[in-house]
């Protein structure tokens, strides 16, 4: 009796995770990815980054590490801005949704390392 009522209340709870929407996320789920496309700004490389939130949430408030990021061709601010010291804020701080992509190009000498550092959960 007493092993029927521990799983009852182990699916209960279990039932109530689900419902909330908790998904056990982090800064991890965030892919960065980017590679040269093969064209040249201004005599610079020009680079894809594509930003990917794995997470079954969305993350807002993305921020990656990104020490020194400058670029010769123009990045939407709400995209991709620079705030100072080595970090950038990505889609402006709105949520970005699981399984959503945000993508920018820039041109530098060099290949900047991107990293996530930091972002809330918003699960619903």
């Amino acid at each position: 009796m007493a092993a029927i009522l521990n799983l009852l209340s182990a699916s209960f709870v279990f039932l109530c995770i689900l419902k909330t929407g908790y998904a056990p996320c982090t800064v991890l789920d965030i892919a960065v990815s980017q590679s040269k496309t093969g064209r040249n700004v201004n005599g610079k490389p020009e680079y894809q980054v594509a930003v990917t939130n794995l997470c079954l949430c969305a993350q807002s408030s993305l921020l990656l590490k990104c020490g020194g990021f400058n670029s010769v061709l123009p990045v939407d601010p709400n995209v991709f801005k620079a705030l100072g010291g080595d970090q950038c804020s990505v889609n402006n701080g709105q949520p970005v949704s699981k399984g959503n992509t945000i993508t920018f190009k820039y041109a530098s000498d060099t290949q900047f390392e991107l990293s996530p550092v930091s972002s809330q959960i918003k699960c619903a």
